[in-house]
């Protein structure tokens, strides 16, 4: 994919020019957070509704993020981590849940008045999280899938699919045609100051052999509250 490489050869087509002004540490994170911006148009309008984000990382920070923004009426954040949960509410979650802590299915019925959220959205990427955003929506409602499975093929219960007989919608901005107007859109958003992405970078580091390993350890072992670490080339 091209990682770990100080220089990469691309297609100039899937690049954008990023402003002159301020943090280039920050503007980067319109990328992740601008695919995610492609997935909410394809969500269509949450004005009034109950949404459920499974997964607080920087995915699905975004997905918080711009669902406050759009004006939804719930944004419930999902996570096993309290400080992702914390960050949650910092990007306009209304609720927050820790399965470990308090059993998901009562939290979400308790919330929502017993109907589940108009959308849920999976950004975790566990069979676990896909199977659970399709039995908390609401019959009718909305499951947005973002998280990319490990696996080819993932168990899931299909009788909750023929239940609740959701609008099933996979998004991936770099298939979508064209990988850049949504990081174009969000980059326009920022400089507005309607949203900023870059808050989520956590931890700064150097690209370097010590600091690489550093980072991996960082995310693998979710340590110092990790959310988003950006690498620096060069002084």
């Amino acid at each position: 994919m091209g990682g770990l490489a100080e220089y990469l050869a691309s297609n100039p087509g899937r690049m954008i020019a990023l402003p002159d002004h301020g943090d280039l540490t920050e503007w980067i994170m319109c990328q992740p957070s601008g695919t995610v911006l492609y997935s909410c148009q394809r969500m269509g309008s949450v004005l009034g509704k109950s949404v459920l984000i499974m997964g607080q990382g920087a995915i699905g920070q975004s997905f918080t993020m711009l669902t406050a923004m759009q004006g939804a009426r719930q944004v419930i954040a999902v996570d096993l981590l309290d400080y992702r949960l914390q960050w949650s509410k910092d990007f306009g979650a209304t609720h927050t849940i820790n399965p470990n802590k308090e059993n998901l299915a009562d939290a979400v019925r308790d919330i929502t008045g017993g109907v589940g959220p108009d959308v849920t959205v999976e950004a975790a990427g566990y069979p676990e999280t896909l199977d659970t955003v399709f039995r908390l929506v609401r019959q009718f409602g909305t499951v947005v899938i973002f998280g990319v499975q490990g696996g080819d093929i993932v168990p899931v219960d299909t009788r909750t699919w023929m239940d609740q007989q959701p609008t099933i919608i996979p998004t991936t901005g770099a298939r979508s045609g064209d990988p850049t107007t949504h990081i174009k859109n969000m980059v326009a958003l920022k400089e507005r100051g309607l949203v900023d992405p870059g808050r989520m970078v956590t931890h700064r580091l150097n690209f370097d052999v010590e600091d690489v390993n550093k980072a991996y350890q960082m995310y693998e072992q979710q340590l110092d509250n990790v959310l988003k670490v950006v690498m620096s080339v060069g002084a």
